[in-house]
Order: C-alpha cells, then structure tokens, then sequence
C-alpha cells in the first residue's frame, strides 16, 4: 500500500457515517479546524478514515468549498502515514473528522498548520492505548 495516497476506501463518504462521527465522536479544536475522531478496535482493512466538512453557512460558493476541502485533503494526506502506523502498532482503528470553522477562506500554508497541530495531538491520544 502507498502511504501518500488518499484513496476512496480511506475515506469517509456517507452521511450516516459523518452523523455519526459527529455524534459520538470527541474532539479538538484549533483556531480554524474542528477535529472529530472515534477510536475502535480494528474491524476492517484500512485502520484509518478520514472526512472532510466545509459548512455553508460559513462559505457560501461551493467552488470555495470544494477549494477548501481539497487543501484539507491534501494537508491530511501528506501527514497521514505516522498515525497510520501507529493504529496498526495498538491493533486499533479511527475515523476523523476535520470540519472547517474559520470565517474566511485560508492558504494552504496555515491549513498544514492546524492539521498537524491536531493530528499531534490525536498522536498524543493513541500513546494511551500503547
């Protein structure tokens, strides 16, 4: 398997999936990014899911949104491979939540940012199950 990749089966799709994690998930936050996450033990293939959530109440163009979930996605994708290996190590699996909160549109730079700072602390998270 390809670490760098963020395939289809990686992903969180459906709404009952993202209502959810929503629901039962606990949470971090971060100037801009909310993230959500849910910790079981491992069931399936791919230990680690991740969604991406742009609300429209905050961003009302959909090509902005999309444009804010891709930035999102790639952040993630590039970060992914450390807590990845380390579900495997604890034989758990997650599923994460990142939904945007900010007011206004970001860079990519400030993006990376808050997406490390949140899967550090999911990171921080895991180290209680080792």
């Amino acid at each position: 398997m390809k670490l760098f990749t963020l395939n289809g089966h990686e992903r969180i799709k459906s709404r009952k999936s993202f209502e959810t994690l929503a629901n039962s998930g606990k949470s971090f936050y971060s100037p801009s990014l909310k993230m959500i996450y849910k910790i079981t033990s491992l069931e399936r293939d791919e230990p680690l899911k991740a969604g991406f959530s742009v609300p429209k109440k905050i961003i009302k163009k959909a090509v902005k949104r999309n444009y804010m979930k891709r930035l999102m996605r790639e952040a993630y994708r590039k970060e992914k491979a450390d807590i990845r290996r380390d579900l495997v190590h604890i034989n758990k699996q997650a599923d994460i939540l990142f939904v945007f909160t900010a007011k206004d549109m970001l860079p990519y730079m400030q993006i990376k940012e808050e997406i490390l700072v949140s899967l550090g602390q999911f990171s921080n998270t895991l180290k209680k199950y080792i």
